[in-house]
């Protein structure tokens, strides 16, 4: 049985209205009152901080957004498998690709001496002098302190006709380095340039006996035995065979040059012989310029083959579309072909590139009479005439000898055209060579 105890009723209690709890809870509201006033009456003493702390947060909620919202970071593309595959372009003579290869990541490796130097022999040799400069010019920023940037700075300024340039460069790299034979051997091919024979054989000589494994120097002494008094076409014929057999394994560009000079001396004895060395080097580098042009003036002018050298120097226009020379000889390919009209317009390209040849011309002259008129062909023959009384004639494809015929040939011009010139007064210089020549 359970018992249920009554509670004692104890009657309502009431709290006290002083205690503790409550005291303290006022003195904090009053505190607070108090400081709220205060700062209300000081409130422009703290408003400039108040606004700046404002804006500061804003600002960085904002970037915090951006960088939110921004795309994922593309990671640095790693460039050695680019670099390989580049390389092995260039071994096998697939410089065009090559040369593409480089210049897609050339900004990931600012200061690899070989990839520049590549970048612009490559250029060079595909006919494009104006990247080629560039790229000289990137190779000695790449690095000051090396003698081969140097070495390729003076190769490509020399091949572009400053030898002063070329000559400074080379001494720069020999002076940084007194035993690099590509700086030794460019240094030859300046002189050589400049007209320092004896100069272009002494540096060639050193190159070859400071590394006799370098292409470079057999090279540049196949260039004077080729072309300097007393000429030795088969000692040139050693030297160019040797200097392409190395330049295959070790500048695949660069031995089309050489190719091209072994295919010049050779068909002075074996027309035929030249001929196929020249089509197989093209097999191995078929963007080479100085196979394309060399082999296609073979074509047209001796082997009688017009459609094939008129091919060629089409080749040679297509892939350096500013080369003097290669128009020249597609304009004389295609008159052959009686394309007169493409004759004149490759002509014309000539003298557009500001072409210093009074054959060039002497071409767009008589090929202007032939498929429009007299006063079409003109202008033509007014300053061809007066370059070539000058000694206005191209130093590479035709000799100074050929100053009498020449001006036989526009005198004809003028006489079917009924033109009469009087010719400007004869400079010192021209009137020395003429002499000279005479």
């Amino acid at each position: 049985m359970q018992i249920n105890t009554p509670k004692r009723y104890r009657g309502r209690q009431r709290r006290g209205l002083f205690s503790c709890g409550r005291i303290m809870l006022n003195v904090v509201l009053v505190a607070l009152i108090l400081i709220g006033i205060g700062l209300y009456q000081i409130r422009d003493t703290f408003q400039p901080e108040l606004v700046e702390m404002v804006n500061t947060g804003i600002a960085q909620v904002n970037d915090w957004q951006a960088t939110q919202l921004a795309p994922d970071p593309t990671p640095t593309e790693n460039p050695q498998v680019t670099l390989v595959d580049a390389a092995n372009n260039w071994s096998a003579g697939r410089v065009s690709f090559a040369v593409d290869a480089y210049t897609s990541i050339i900004n990931t490796v600012p200061n690899d001496v070989m990839v520049y130097s590549r970048v612009a022999e490559g250029y060079l040799t595909r006919g494009n002098t104006d990247d080629a400069l560039a790229y000289a010019e990137d190779t000695v920023t790449a690095n000051p302190f090396s003698a081969d940037a140097w070495a390729t700075r003076s190769f490509v300024y020399s091949w572009t006709g400053d030898v002063a340039q070329g000559i400074a460069s080379a001494q720069q790299a020999l002076v940084l380095d007194p035993e690099n034979a590509r700086a030794q051997a460019y240094l030859g091919y300046a002189y050589y340039e400049s007209g320092l024979s004896d100069d272009a054989r002494a540096s060639a000589e050193d190159a070859i006996a400071t590394d006799p494994n370098l292409w470079a120097g057999y090279w540049v002494r196949g260039l004077v035995n080729e072309n300097i008094f007393p000429v030795d076409y088969v000692a040139a014929e050693s030297d160019y065979q040797r200097a392409y057999d190395l330049a295959r394994e070790q500048n695949p560009p660069l031995a089309g040059v050489a190719g091209a000079g072994l295919g010049r001396v050779v068909r002075s004895s074996d027309l035929e012989r030249a001929v196929t060395l020249m089509n197989e080097m093209l097999n191995f580098d078929d963007s080479n310029r100085e196979l394309l042009f060399y082999l296609g003036v073979i074509q047209y002018r001796e082997v009688g083959e017009w459609a094939q050298g008129r091919d060629l120097l089409t080749d040679c226009v297509e892939i350096a579309p500013e080369d003097v020379d290669c128009w020249y000889h597609l304009g004389r390919a295609r008159d052959l072909l009686d394309d007169q009209v493409g004759a004149l317009d490759a002509f014309e390209r000539t003298i557009e590139l500001d072409t210093q040849s009074a054959f060039h011309y002497y071409w767009a002259a008589r090929l202007a009479r032939t498929t429009n008129s007299c006063s079409a062909a003109e202008p033509y023959l007014e300053i061809g005439y007066d370059m070539v009384i000058d000694g206005g004639l191209p130093s590479r494809e035709e000799g100074t000898a050929d100053a009498p015929a020449l001006i036989a040939d526009f005198t004809d011009e003028l006489d079917i055209c009924r033109i009469t010139i009087v010719p400007n007064d004869p400079t010192p210089e021209s009137t020395a060579q003429s002499a000279g020549d005479a």
